[in-house]
């Protein structure tokens, strides 16, 4: 597998290499709420101790995000990435690790709501702990971008989307660029979101420039856009390590701390309320 361009140039940077042991929702429908996000499992905030990363145990375990940097994981993931032959023919990297590492295939992670996209279990079946943080993590990441699909399409968040869609500016306003469905999407993101690393992360990764897709601002609600450029870059990151999507995602545990951004106060964030009590 070769590396390409700034995305190797990136994972250089995030994971110096020293070998080592290795749907979308479719249609809105505005008059049901839709909630395809899942549960992220409970993790443990960060403490002054050193957490012990390697006990998975049901009993005494716990998951904390900062084993991703005690573990060494974006060297780590590289690593694998690089030496790992173990990968199918036309297997993509995310489904292979999840294949290996629950030694059965069928888990994916790569599409949004995907029902076959599990996170490891304490007391379950991985042990090895740089397995079982990649694989939490890449259901962590899938998760992250569900609640996201799933709130663009609530009918409560609409009048908020249509807004910062006027207020960033249509197509052929003077001194304006053209509005693309990645430059509503960060707008979206940085003024609702509720967890500043992750949502900084992903508006990071966005296609810029030529890249981007421009906006059909005929349509009366933007959110089928939204979702279909957030299934997109999931199924890239995904896809695709050596992009570097996915540690830039990943890293300092920060999508396993991803708490704040339940589906509820996400969506109340864009409806401009605020729930009497946290979920």
């Amino acid at each position: 597998m070769s590396m390409r361009g700034t995305g190797a140039l990136l994972l250089l940077c995030l994971a110096p290499l020293h070998l080592s042991a290795a749907p979308g929702a479719g249609p809105p429908d505005y008059s049901s709420s839709q909630n395809n996000a899942q549960t992220l499992p409970t993790t443990t905030a960060n403490s002054s101790s050193t957490p012990n990363c390697a006990d998975l145990s049901a009993g005494t375990g716990a998951t904390y995000p900062r084993c991703w940097d005690s573990l060494g994981m974006n060297q780590w993931g590289f690593n694998w990435n690089f030496t790992t032959k173990a990968c199918e023919h036309g297997e993509i990297w995310s489904t292979c690790f999840l294949r290996l590492a629950y030694g059965t295939p069928g888990y994916d992670c790569s599409t949004l709501g995907n029902s076959k996209c599990s996170a490891p279990r304490l007391g379950g079946p991985v042990t090895d702990a740089h397995i079982f943080y990649g694989a939490f993590n890449i259901y962590a990441i899938n998760t992250y971008f569900t609640t996201w699909e799933t709130a663009v399409y609530a009918g409560k968040s609409q009048p908020a989307i249509a807004q910062l869609a006027q207020t960033l500016g249509a197509d052929g306003v003077a001194g304006l660029p053209p509005l693309t469905s990645a430059s509503l999407l960060a707008a979206i993101v940085s003024k609702y979101g509720l967890d500043t690393a992750a949502d900084e992360a992903l508006v990071s990764i966005l296609p810029s420039g030529s890249k981007a897709t421009r906006l059909d601002t005929s349509v009366t609600y933007c959110s089928t856009q939204l979702a279909t450029l957030l299934g997109e870059l999931l199924k890239s990151l995904s896809s695709d390590f050596w992009s570097g999507g996915f540690l830039l995602l990943a890293d300092h545990g920060q999508m396993m701390a991803y708490t704040g951004e339940s589906l509820q106060r996400l969506e109340a964030s864009l409806a401009g309320t605020q729930l009497e009590n946290n979920p």
